[in-house]
């Protein structure tokens, strides 16, 4: 795999840190000087010039600088007017790929932020309907034993049933002590009434 072109700039600046000024435009020619001294492959050189020729910074300095330089500082020929197009052109068009991919990552979190409220909503739904079935389950248990024990309650008055084949309530479990309510946050004790 081949290694990414940040890296090799990164490698190239790093090898020519005091002869190679990378604020001004290159002169034509420093592909060859740099490959005549060997210190980096084609390849790798190739992938860095590309990188750092086709950045902002350096394309603006194409645009305010008058003259290229070499390998060790030495001037170069004169940025001709087609060139000084050619890089503001290229600027222009960065920028605005710049801005588009900005709008796009916002665009992108925005859709995620709908994504997000979207499924906060569907889980709200889900568990009021939750609630709601459970009220409801809730409710006709109670009607069924309310139902059952109505069932029961007329086949005794109609005879149709003794009380030996009745089913076995629940019977209330005896009181012990006063009873408590609790109204409006005060505490109130009603007394027993059995003595």
């Amino acid at each position: 795999m081949p290694a990414p072109r940040k890296g090799c700039f990164e490698a190239l600046q790093k090898l020519y840190a005091g002869r190679l000024d990378f604020t001004r435009p290159f002169s034509p020619g420093i592909r060859d000087q740099i490959l005549a001294e060997g210190k980096i492959s084609r390849d790798r050189l190739k992938r860095a010039l590309a990188y750092h020729c086709d950045s902002v910074d350096y394309l603006q300095s194409v645009l305010l600088s008058d003259k290229r330089y070499g390998l060790d500082g030495e001037e170069g020929p004169a940025i001709s007017a087609r060139e000084r197009e050619h890089a503001f052109k290229r600027m222009k068009k960065k920028i605005t790929l710049e801005r588009a991919r900005g709008d796009h990552y916002a665009r992108l979190y925005e859709a995620e932020a709908r994504e997000t409220k979207r499924h906060r909503k569907e889980r709200k739904k889900i568990n009021f309907d939750f609630g709601v079935l459970s009220r409801k389950l809730t409710k006709m248990t109670n009607k069924f034993d309310n139902s059952e024990r109505q069932f029961v309650a007329f086949k005794r008055k109609m005879g149709l049933m003794d009380d030996a084949a009745a089913p076995a309530e629940n019977p209330k479990p005896a009181s012990v002590g006063p009873k408590v309510l609790v109204r409006k946050k005060r505490r109130v004790v009603v007394p027993d009434r059995n003595p």
